[in-house]
Parts: C-alpha cells; sequence; structure tokens
C-alpha cells in the first residue's frame, strides 16, 4: 500500500516538473523579446504590469501592482477622482536571486468622457 502512495508521489512529482518547466521557460522568453503585458490595460486604477528588467547591473523580472488610495483636501463629491498607489516588486538575477519591493508612488485619476486622465489632487 505504501510503494502504491510513494509510485503516485512520483509520477505528480514528474508531471509537475514536465509541465512547469516549458512554461516558466516559456513565459521567460516572451519577457526576453517582448515589453511584457499588462492586465486591465486602460483602467489604472486595476492595472498590473510584468515585465523584464533588461539594464546592466539590474536584470530581473518587475511587477507592478496597484491598490486603492484615498484623495488629500477638500475635493467636490460629485467628481469621480480616484486615486492608486503603485507598488514596483523587483525579482532580481544579477548579484544573487533577490526579491526587493522598493519603490511605490501614489497618483489621481478622474473619468473624463470614458476615459481615466492624471489630475492634479494628491493622495493621502
Amino acid at each position: 500500500m505504501r510503494r502504491i502512495w510513494l509510485e503516485r508521489l512520483g509520477v505528480g512529482c514528474v508531471t509537475a516538473f514536465a509541465l512547469g518547466v516549458p512554461l516558466l521557460l516559456g513565459l521567460v522568453g516572451y519577457l526576453a523579446l517582448s515589453d511584457g503585458f499588462v492586465i486591465n490595460a486602460n483602467d489604472p486604477t486595476r492595472e498590473a504590469r510584468l515585465w523584464m528588467i533588461r539594464e546592466p547591473r539590474n536584470i530581473g523580472i518587475a511587477l507592478t501592482t496597484v491598490s486603492a488610495s484615498s484623495p488629500s483636501g477638500n475635493l467636490n463629491v460629485s467628481t469621480q477622482i480616484r486615486c492608486v498607489r503603485t507598488n514596483f516588486t523587483y525579482l532580481k538575477f544579477s548579484g544573487g536571486l533577490r526579491l526587493e519591493r522598493t519603490s511605490e508612488f501614489c497618483q489621481c485619476y478622474e473619468l473624463k468622457d470614458g476615459r481615466w486622465v492624471t489630475t492634479g489632487a494628491t493622495c493621502v
């Protein structure tokens, strides 16, 4: 009985490796040959982006995500202003494999004629 479970575990590991390695290599190859890909493009309040960093001293993969933030100051409640805090996470390969979450910034957008445009409002 124990041998059957060990065989199943072995088959599962080989299958995961056989399917995972080509998927990972395909993703890295796509990122190396393109500008990456954007999820929920044209909506800065829900956008995420994955791309490859190709600088001489910093090679790796970067992920940009956004989270909701609040505008500061007295704004008219009827306006459709949304503020988002953009976070950058880097997986760097040069100098050893390391994960860094180093930078973020906040920007506010207003919905005008069905499009999001940046405003002068600041975030909290």
